[in-house]
């Protein structure tokens, strides 16, 4: 058994995923991962974050963790066709996830107007 196998085993196993357990398909919605750590303010080792620093995602991370328990993982990401960064992620989670895995949409921006009552 490889280094690999080893670790996949040993995260099903604390999952406590049994072989038997049945075909496990992900889902990944990546607006609901945008705002995972948006108010954190440690990082990993429970550093302080400084108060311009974030937390980020590593997709190939994130793939190869889903990889380890799904049989497939798709993942969905609403992009801005006008936005040169958001065609550049698209690309980039094709690039990690595959071409056939990853779904998208057209961003839809919606106008939002509050204006205050003056008394």
């Amino acid at each position: 058994m490889d280094f690999k196998e080893f670790r996949n085993k040993f995260i099903r196993e604390n999952l406590e995923i049994e072989e038997d357990y049945g075909k496990i398909l992900s889902f990944i919605d990546f607006a609901n991962i945008n705002n995972w750590f948006v108010e954190d303010t440690q990082d990993w080792n429970n550093q302080l974050l400084s108060e311009n620093e974030f937390l980020e995602i590593d997709l190939e991370k994130l793939k190869n963790f889903s990889d380890i328990f799904s049989e497939r993982t798709r993942i969905y990401y609403g992009e801005d066709p006008k936005n040169k960064k958001s065609l550049g992620f698209t690309y980039l989670l094709r690039k990690v996830f595959g071409k056939r895995n990853v779904v998208t949409k057209d961003l839809q921006k919606i106008k939002h107007y509050i204006t205050r009552e003056v008394e």
